[in-house]
């Protein structure tokens, strides 16, 4: 059996390398502005719904633990489809930032009808 030449482990390394990384950070871009919206509209609910427990001169318990999460929910769910997509191919990372956008998407719009429980 003969050796491999230097020129035959370059082009292997090459080879491992795969995709340019331009195509995961622009799938990551692109998802990362949905995430953002869900991110906003978390932070105007955080802000909004206080004023709406004041109901003439009694005060409702405000449901903070579940405004914080419906605020942290986004940042969370992106970090952990980033870093399960990574080293994917884009169609594979892009499921990854589906499936979370989906989750995100459920329980933003379940925490309203929490809250009034």
């Amino acid at each position: 059996m003969s050796d491999p030449g230097p020129d035959t482990t370059i082009a292997a390394q090459g080879a491992q390398r795969g995709r340019p990384r331009w195509i995961a950070t622009t799938v990551a871009i692109l998802f990362g502005l949905l995430y953002a919206y869900y991110l906003w509209v978390a932070l105007s609910d955080l802000l909004a719904f206080p004023d709406e427990f004041f109901t003439g001169t009694e005060l409702i318990a405000k449901p903070w633990a579940l405004l914080i999460i419906n605020l942290a929910m986004p940042l969370l769910v992106f970090v952990c489809a980033v870093l399960l997509g990574r080293r994917r191919n884009p169609l594979l990372q892009a499921l990854f930032f589906v499936i979370g956008l989906t989750i995100i998407s459920v329980v933003s719009l379940d925490i309203p009808y929490l809250i009034v429980l």
